[in-house]
């Protein structure tokens, strides 16, 4: 899921559990378009999405990335320049894990997944989504 600084969603990809969220990653920036603008200024994610291959696409769409290096215990590290990370923008990921808060908080279904059938799930996450942005819109 990719939300706004705000916490209203932007784009959404459901996948199975066992994948790793970063295979994900570059679907759901694909779905993302605001406006006229098809892409965001910086993108913000914890160290998850640390891949040189994940950077190469986000430079290679002018975004901006705000990732934490992994670090890794026992292997050498990553050869050249550490990537300049600011702090700050890292501390405000709270907005996405407050916006998945709201999604489980508010739609019981969406946090127990009582649907057995992806696209029945999908269109339930699609349906909260979107009564969040109206309840934003609404304020």
């Amino acid at each position: 899921m990719i939300v706004d600084a705000q916490g209203v969603p932007l784009a959404l990809t459901l996948m199975a559990a066992s994948h790793h969220d970063l295979r994900g990653a570059v679907p759901t920036l694909d779905r993302l378009q605001i406006g006229r603008r098809h892409r965001p200024g910086c993108l913000i994610a914890d160290k998850g999405y640390d891949s040189r291959a994940f950077r190469a696409v986000l430079a290679q769409r002018q975004i901006r990335a705000h990732i934490p290096e992994r670090a890794f215990f026992g292997q050498r590290r990553r050869r050249g320049r550490p990537y300049l990370v600011d702090r700050a923008r890292v501390a405000q990921r709270w907005v996405i894990e407050r916006t998945f808060a709201w999604l489980n908080n508010s739609f019981r279904r969406l946090r127990v997944r009582y649907e057995r059938l992806p696209h029945c799930y999908e269109a339930l996450c699609v349906i909260g989504c979107s009564l969040i942005c109206l309840n934003r819109l609404l304020r």
